[in-house]
C-alpha cells in the first residue's frame, strides 16, 4: 500500500473518531491528527538500467543529494561525438578566411575591368569588346562568390550554435539520469533496486519530510468564521505513546474557506524534534497518525 493511501486512511480514521470542535473563552479547539507535509515517490526521469542505488530505507538525505543513477554510458558516447562536431563547426566559424579571399578576388577582377575601360577611354578599341564582356562577367562572378562565402560563414556560425545546443540537450539527459532528492527527508521505501530496468516515471523510492509536520482538523463553522482564525496562534498538544504529551506553539498555516457539512479545514504546521541522531539516520519524536488537540486563541474584542 502506498504512502498516499496510508495517509488517506489515517486521516479518514482520525476524522471519523474525532469529536466536534468546541469554542470557549480561550478560543476554538478541535481534535486533529499529525500528517506529513511532503510525501512523494521519487521517479526515474529517463529510461534505462538502474546502475547504482546510493541510499537505504530509513536513511536521512539532504536536498539535492544523489540517490541513484540510471546508466548513462550511451548518452556519454553521444555527448562526446556531439562535442567533436561542435568543435569542428566552431573552428569553421572562427575565421572568415574564405570571405576575405573572395573579396580579394573580386577586387582584382574589378580592377582589371576598370583598367580595360580606362585603356579604351585613352585609346578606343585598345581592348576588344569581347574581352571587356568577359572581364565584366568575371567581376560579377567574383562579387557573387563574396556573397556565397559570407553566407557559408554565417551558416558555419549557426551550425556551431546548433551543435552546442545539441550538446546541452545530451548533457541535460545525462543530468536527469541522476536521481536526486527534491527536498531533505527520510527514505521511507525503496521500490527499485540496482540492476533493474526502469522507465521514465517509474517510482524508485518514497521520500517523506520529517523535520516539519502538519496537524489538520475541522472546525465548526457555526462557532467561528474562517477569517477569525487567519494568522492566529495555536497551541498544539500531540499525544505521544505512554500517555506523554508534546506541546508546541505555532501560527495557523491554512484556513479553508469552503464549508463542507458545516465544517471547514484548518492546518497548523509544527517543527518536529530529533530524538536520536546516528551517522545517516535520525529518529523523530512525532510521526504521522498521532492524535492532537489544537486550541486557537481568539480575541473578538479587536
Amino acid at each position: 500500500m502506498t504512502g498516499t493511501m496510508l495517509l488517506g486512511w489515517s486521516i479518514l480514521f482520525g476524522l471519523m473518531a474525532a469529536p466536534e470542535s468546541s469554542t470557549s473563552s480561550d478560543g476554538v479547539s478541535f481534535r486533529g491528527q499529525v500528517t506529513l507535509i511532503r510525501d512523494i515517490q521519487v521517479p526515474a526521469r529517463q529510461p534505462g538500467l538502474l546502475e547504482r542505488l546510493l541510499v537505504s530505507e530509513g536513511q536521512m538525505v539532504a536536498e539535492e543529494e544523489l540517490l541513484a543513477n540510471v546508466d548513462s554510458s550511451e548518452a556519454e558516447l553521444r555527448l562526446e561525438a556531439a562535442r567533436r562536431e561542435y568543435e569542428a563547426a566552431a573552428e569553421q566559424a572562427k575565421e572568415d578566411v574564405k570571405v576575405q579571399e573572395a573579396r580579394a578576388t573580386a577586387d582584382v577582377a574589378q580592377a582589371e575591368r576598370d583598367d580595360s575601360l580606362a585603356a579604351n577611354r585613352r585609346s578606343p578599341g585598345a581592348v576588344p569588346e569581347t574581352q571587356l564582356r568577359r572581364e565584366e562577367l568575371t567581376a560579377q562572378r567574383a562579387q557573387l562568390q563574396v556573397k556565397v562565402a559570407e553566407m557559408e560563414f554565417s551558416v558555419a556560425g549557426l551550425t556551431a550554435q546548433a551543435q552546442h545546443a545539441k550538446m546541452q540537450v545530451i548533457e541535460h539527459e545525462i543530468k536527469t539520469r541522476q536521481i536526486r532528492a527534491p527536498f531533505a527527508g527520510l527514505v521511507a521505501e525503496i521500490f527499485r533496486h540496482e540492476g533493474e530496468w526502469v522507465q521514465a516515471g517509474d517510482p524508485v523510492l518514497r521520500l517523506v519530510q520529517m523535520d516539519r509536520m502538519r496537524v489538520e482538523g475541522f472546525v465548526d463553522a457555526q462557532q467561528v468564521a474562517p477569517y477569525e482564525l487567519v494568522g492566529r496562534m495555536a497551541e498544539v498538544r500531540v499525544e505521544l505513546p505512554g500517555g506523554r504529551v508534546h506541546t508546541v506553539q505555532a501560527p495557523v498555516s491554512y484556513v479553508g474557506q469552503i464549508v463542507d457539512g458545516k465544517e471547514f479545514r484548518v492546518r497548523v504546521e509544527i517543527d518536529n524534534v530529533p530524538v536520536i541522531r546516528e551517522e545517516n539516520r535520525t529518529y523523530w519524536l512525532l510521526q504521522p497518525g498521532l492524535p492532537a488537540q489544537v486550541t486557537i486563541r481568539l480575541d473578538r474584542s479587536r
